[in-house]
């Protein structure tokens, strides 16, 4: 009788699953087909430029994102200081609501990030689909953007998508050599090496500025998706012997977790918050200085000086 009985709650259980899911598709086609009707129309002309920010940094885990943003942003928006921006993300399928407002855009500017990848269809740090490559006829521009990984040889879907969605006409900007080389290798030829726009303001006099000795505390970081035990391990123990204070500010979420992995019984640990203005405050005080495994965090200690 028991065994008859947590069958019928099992599929009482599916049932409902089943109407739940049935529910949830019939709504979600619904919107499609509203949103497809919408994008077949055309947008209220304006004397302004309108232009599309692809925001790697709306819904990230590593605060690194925000702080390539923040450059882009503040280097692109003297350029157009009277446009229309409108923000979208890249780490999020987007509807077809979001891609008729991209395609109303002037242009849509990738703001950074190592986003650019061989396997489009297999990668998704940008998530594209064909609906974009038909609406974004050569759209977008690359603004400090990088390869993925270092990938090799570039499938025929992500060639085909990124001769279709990148603009052919503007000048595309990297952050190295080898998405150069990636880009060329497609026939997308306007693109130049500019480096990172994190870095575009660290001039000969910020350098100089640097302190050159030794300060009593330090703040540092670890990259959860990189580990390397023994070498980690042994950077902090170093840090905890040298400084005062060892900082970890969490610019990953998933670092915490690993630093309590390997933290042992180091007493002057420190853990900094994963948001942005709580490393800026600490990148402010007095005596301290960096150390650690994260390229953005580095680049942002550097801006502070």
């Amino acid at each position: 009788m028991g065994s008859t009985k947590n069958t019928n709650r099992e599929d009482i259980t599916t049932l409902k699953f089943m109407i739940q899911s049935l529910r949830f598709w019939k709504q979600y086609f619904r919107e499609y087909r509203h949103s497809r009707k919408r994008t077949n129309k055309e947008g209220i002309p304006s004397r302004f430029t309108k232009i599309g920010i692809l925001n790697p940094a709306i819904g990230t885990s590593n605060i690194g994102d925000e702080i390539i943003f923040e450059s882009v942003y503040k280097h692109l928006r003297p350029l157009v200081n009277e446009s229309i921006i409108t923000q979208f993300p890249t780490q999020f399928h987007t509807s077809f609501d979001a891609i008729k407002m991209m395609r109303e855009k002037d242009l849509n500017f990738i703001s950074g990030t190592n986003l650019l990848s061989s396997h489009l269809e297999d990668n998704k740090s940008w998530k594209v689909h064909y609906g974009h490559k038909k609406q974004l006829q050569n759209n977008v521009v690359l603004m400090g953007s990088g390869w993925y990984q270092y990938q090799g040889g570039i499938s025929d879907y992500t060639r085909k998508m990124y001769k279709s969605l990148l603009s052919n006409e503007v000048v595309h900007s990297v952050r190295d050599q080898y998405t150069v080389e990636k880009l060329y290798s497609i026939g997308i030829r306007n693109v130049i090496n500019t480096s990172c726009p994190t870095l575009w303001e660290i001039t000969p006099e910020i350098c100089k500025a640097i302190p050159r000795f030794r300060q009593d505390n330090v703040i540092t970081t670890l990259t959860y998706y990189n580990k390397n035990v023994e070498l980690d391990t042994k950077m902090l123990r170093i840090l905890s012997k040298q400084y005062n204070n060892v900082n970890v500010w969490i610019q990953g979420f998933d670092d915490l977790a690993y630093l309590e992995e390997i933290q042992g019984k180091l007493e002057n640990i420190v853990v900094i918050p994963p948001t942005l203005e709580a490393y800026e405050a600490i990148l402010q005080e007095e005596n301290i200085e960096y150390i650690g495994t994260r390229l953005h965090a580095g680049i942002k200690a550097l801006q502070q000086g």
